[in-house]
């Protein structure tokens, strides 16, 4: 499981935060890689949509097609939608679980 966070109010920075994402090192050993981003300062007036985060960002055409992949906007000072990354993570963790035989 990977995760970054990208800032919702700096639109000149989305190139450099897909550049970024798209280093980000997948292990091929593993068939379904996990990604998870943090739409950070939502709270914010200036803050883009998630939609619009997405497509400044190209994430459509940057992420691979087998990646389960899941966002979240988010306030990390209040901590709004902290709680929801963490019940998305839980399901991931409970599905590969089930899959794999732990002795």
């Amino acid at each position: 499981i990977k995760w970054t966070k990208v800032d919702s109010t700096d639109k000149e920075s989305l190139a450099e935060s897909a550049a970024e994402l798209e280093s980000i090192p997948f292990d091929e050993t593993i068939s379904t890689p996990v990604l998870f981003i943090f739409w950070t300062k939502q709270d914010l007036p200036n803050a883009l949509s998630v939609e619009e985060l997405k497509e400044g960002m190209g994430l459509r055409a940057l992420l691979p097609p087998e990646l389960i992949f899941e966002h979240q906007a988010c306030c990390i000072p209040s901590g709004d939608g902290i709680i929801e990354m963490y019940f998305w993570l839980k399901k991931i963790f409970k599905e590969w679980l089930a899959k794999v035989d732990i002795k």
